[in-house]
């Protein structure tokens, strides 16, 4: 009898441990999905990557199983679409300084009252996003050990800058049943970004067409017949402006006001070389001048 045992038990471990290696999933998968970039399956039941933006994406999703899609970015969220294709949306913006206790526990409620499998993005899919994907995983598998969840966002090339993104999953407590009942309330299927984060929303959206406008030669790509690149330049210049006339900003040092006042020359220079079809040299040397000014100012107020 005991001879008939042996086998038995080392089948039970070897199958134990195949379900603990699945479930722990140390190694984020890439994906090509339609529509989205930087996708990767963290494990079963999550998913991350970019923000959804046509129906070729959200039916991406929907094939893959995903029936909750969870934004962590500041921009409004296509909660009609999502409908359209089955899917439900959570919205919890949170910052690139790191991810608040409350969005944390509203992520962990997300993950684990609604249904699944569950797909977390931001804009590009590298840096938020990754983050709250990486709590979400910790909040869904109690195996999941820290190295592992920081090792979602490394793999998804999350900017080690970001030590705010880093240190939120690091330093993460699971919650206990008692904290998540008293953080019970609605899920939002979007929530509306207002002052510096909403301009904050506009300038990435506006850089994101650029850097694509630049790539095609500054001529509007067939893909994205929507967008010409003096608009996409003049939303630039015009958020500028906007951020500069937010009390938050007057408050802030002398250095970030000069930031945004001589992004807010380059935006216009941009802009009038490309109406005037200037010299392409000119408009990457503007726009150069601007990605330097934005590295300096998120390194000090946002990093």
């Amino acid at each position: 009898m005991r001879n008939f045992l042996v086998p038995i038990l080392l089948l039970i471990v070897l199958v134990s441990s195949t379900i603990a290696a699945d479930l722990i999933d140390e190694s984020p998968t890439a994906l090509k999905l339609p529509g989205l970039h930087n996708v990767y399956r963290i494990g079963e039941q999550l998913y991350s990557g970019s923000g959804p933006e046509s129906d070729e994406a959200f039916a991406a999703l929907a094939q893959l199983g995903v029936k909750t899609v969870l934004s962590v970015d500041g921009t409004a969220t296509d909660v009609e679409r999502a409908k359209q294709h089955g899917l439900r949306y959570v919205h919890v913006p949170i910052g690139y300084n790191g991810v608040p206790r409350d969005a944390a526990l509203q992520i962990a409620r997300a993950v684990r009252e609604l249904p699944g499998p569950f797909y977390v993005h931001c804009h590009h899919g590298k840096h938020r996003g990754p983050a709250a994907a990486a709590i979400a995983r910790l909040c869904l598998d109690e195996q999941c050990q820290v190295d592992q969840a920081l090792n979602i966002m490394q793999r998804a090339g999350t900017d080690p800058r970001y030590a705010g993104l880093f240190r939120s999953v690091r330093d993460f407590n699971r919650p206990s049943e008692v904290e998540l009942k008293q953080a019970a309330g609605p899920l939002p299927a979007t929530v509306k970004a207002t002052g510096v984060k909403q301009q904050m929303v506009v300038i990435d959206q506006a850089w994101s067409h650029l850097k694509m406008l630049q790539t095609a030669g500054w001529k509007t790509p067939v893909e994205q017949p929507d967008l010409t690149p003096a608009h996409e330049a003049l939303q630039l210049f015009e958020s500028f402006k906007e951020l500069a006339r937010l009390p938050d900003s007057a408050s802030r040092g002398d250095d970030y006001r000069e930031w945004i006042a001589e992004s807010l020359r380059s935006a216009e220079q941009l802009e009038a070389g490309l109406r005037h079809e200037r010299d392409n040299t000119q408009r990457d040397d503007a726009l150069r001048a601007i990605s330097e000014r934005c590295a300096k100012c998120h390194a000090k107020y946002r990093d």
